[in-house]
């Protein structure tokens, strides 16, 4: 169940508006990701699923959040 949360979860950012910008003066890069955590075999949004980015290098989290009840 967990494994098909993650893969769903990147499906979905991998298809959603993803927007990154520098900013001037740090030259860090942000931006924001959206989307929504369904359940593959309910075909139902994961209410309160962690989500959570890491770094593609070495792992580290880099933000995280939960969803909403609504699975978004």
């Amino acid at each position: 169940m967990r494994n098909r949360v993650y893969a769903l979860l990147l499906l979905c950012a991998a298809i959603s508006p993803a927007h990154a910008f520098v900013d001037p003066e740090s030259g860090l890069e942000y931006g924001q990701i959206t989307g929504n955590v369904i359940d593959q075999d309910l075909q139902q949004p994961v209410a309160y699923a962690a989500v959570v980015v890491k770094t593609v290098s070495d792992g580290a989290t880099v933000e995280g959040s939960i969803t909403r009840e609504d699975g978004t």
